[in-house]
């Protein structure tokens, strides 16, 4: 072997050497560079507010007598798809203790521009059933499980202001 060719597969063993050398090395920087993009997006999505999904403003059921079906103000807006889990109560005010047969839950698709029923929502629409409620005094909860995508899922919940359910038949004895 000559003294050029052992100088010229000298130059191509520092050549490639260095090739292999930078190029380990951009790749080490651009799967750090991905790895770091990946856990900055992923915490910035675990970290969004819920309202940033599905925002409720307003729950409320007015008094009413006993075996109506009032319409209740159910105030919310739907900003992003998501499939979600609702359990809604009606609990008595003074132990926040829920009626068991005015229970309701469902899993559902929500979508932005889903549709309020057209007459308006009533209590038993909310509860998904009927339901009698005797007389006395109650709040409405309503919670969600907001399942994220790319997230963590959210457990939100909502009460409505408290309410009366009266019999009309016991109104002469309240006074």
């Amino acid at each position: 072997m000559s003294l050029i060719e052992s100088l010229l597969n000298r130059e191509i063993y520092k050549a490639a050497r260095k090739f292999v050398v930078e190029f380990s090395a951009a790749w080490l920087l651009f799967i750090a560079f991905v790895i770091t993009y990946n856990y900055y997006h992923s915490r910035a999505l675990e970290n969004e507010p819920v309202t940033e999904y599905f925002d409720v403003r307003q729950i409320g059921v007015p008094s009413f007598p006993v075996g109506a079906n009032p319409p209740i103000i159910y105030d919310r807006t739907i900003l992003r798809a998501f499939y979600g889990h609702y359990l809604v109560e009606v609990q008595e005010a003074g132990t926040l203790q829920a009626l068991p047969e005015c229970t309701g839950s469902a899993d559902v698709a929500y979508e932005p521009g889903k549709k309020l029923p057209i007459d308006g929502p009533t209590l038993f629409w909310f509860l998904g059933h009927s339901c009698k409620i005797p007389q006395g005094a109650y709040r409405l909860e309503a919670c969600w499980d907001v399942h994220r995508r790319s997230a963590s899922t959210v457990h939100y919940c909502k009460n409505s202001a408290p309410f009366n359910v009266i019999d009309p038949e016991n109104m002469g004895s309240l006074k």
